[in-house]
């Protein structure tokens, strides 16, 4: 039996991402540094894997002040290996460190290892916008200041200083793009949370970024539609099964009058019963499932439900009896 506290999941890594910023662009991670110092080029490193089954996440994402230190992060996750979870953060160094680590994001409130809704430094969100050509390395593409215009994009500087291009990117994807494309919803996300900062709605809206990104919902759809199709085959093959058994069942009693007429005049429920030892003795297989039904298929011979032709040899084996 598997421990309690063993992992469940083998963690591969299926990714490794770097991005350069610059203090110009827009969304820089000025959080990284300290009050009055220097502002200079990062560089994100971002690790993506697959917990067993699980969509694809963000494992990992992580800044750096030089381009060596951010590939020797590159380095250590080759894309297919496997990740400890335990060892995750062992970029992070000694012991002491990763545990400094871990309780400065516990007194912020930040959860390790759960996907955090609003985490500024993961880059799904840029990711899929970056992809869609409606930003460019952290800026807004040529397409979305050609399209708002410099007179709004004017306005929109003004009114939100250095978010104005979260703004920009979403009155773009709005007036252009379908509302349940990834990119809108990504577009949607860092709008609520940058700049009306409702953390509901930017939670929700990450979350469904998330499943349209990894694929979970279209997968969650098709799961649907094939089992769907699958009570589908299973409702006709079982209607064909029945249909099959209550002709059986017809033969049988026929058999069992043709042997003795008298039988008949027992009524249809005794003369069920003995066409019913018959038909088993000729196919069992069809029989296997089915027996305890034979009042609702006698019924149904009556009411004409089997068929006319069923209906029509029922009652003319009925009415033998008076000849």
């Amino acid at each position: 039996m598997t421990s309690k506290k063993e992992a469940t999941r083998r963690t591969i890594v299926t990714k490794t991402m770097v991005f350069h910023q610059t203090p110009d662009d827009e969304f820089f991670p000025n959080f990284i540094f300290s009050e009055g110092e220097k502002h200079r080029d990062t560089w994100c490193v971002s690790v993506y894997g697959r917990e067993g089954m699980r969509p694809e996440e963000l494992l990992s994402s992580v800044f750096f002040l030089s381009q060596a230190e951010a590939q020797r992060m590159v380095d250590a996750y080759p894309v297919g290996s496997e990740v400890d979870p335990l060892e995750k953060y062992s970029w992070l160094g000694k012991e002491a460190k990763r545990r400094e680590f871990f309780e400065n994001l516990l007194d912020e409130g930040v959860a390790p290892g759960v996907n955090n809704a609003g985490d500024e430094e993961s880059p799904l969100a840029f990711n899929t916008l970056d992809a869609a050509g409606i930003t460019n390395g952290f800026r807004t593409s040529r397409a979305v200041l050609d399209f708002l215009g410099k007179q709004r994009v004017g306005i929109l500087k003004a009114k939100h200083s250095e978010n104005w291009g979260v703004a920009a990117v979403f009155e773009y994807c709005i007036l252009n793009l379908p509302h349940s494309s990834p990119a809108y919803i990504a577009a949607a996300y860092q709008f609520h949370w940058y700049i009306t900062g409702d953390e509901f709605k930017a939670g929700y809206l990450w979350r469904d970024l998330e499943c349209v990104v990894s694929g979970a919902e279209q997968e969650a759809l098709k799961a649907i539609e094939m089992r769907k199709r699958a009570g589908e085959k299973g409702r006709q093959s079982s209607a064909k099964a029945r249909s099959k058994r209550i002709a059986s069942l017809l033969a049988g009693m026929e058999t069992m009058a043709k042997k003795n007429p008298d039988i008949i005049k027992l009524g249809p429920t005794c003369l069920a019963a003995l066409g019913l030892d018959e038909a088993i003795e000729a196919d069992p297989k069809l029989w296997s499932q089915g027996r305890g039904q034979v009042e609702e298929y006698i019924g149904e011979m009556k009411r004409g439900e089997a068929g006319q032709d069923i209906q029509a040899r029922y009652l003319a084996l009925l009415l033998a009896k008076t000849a």
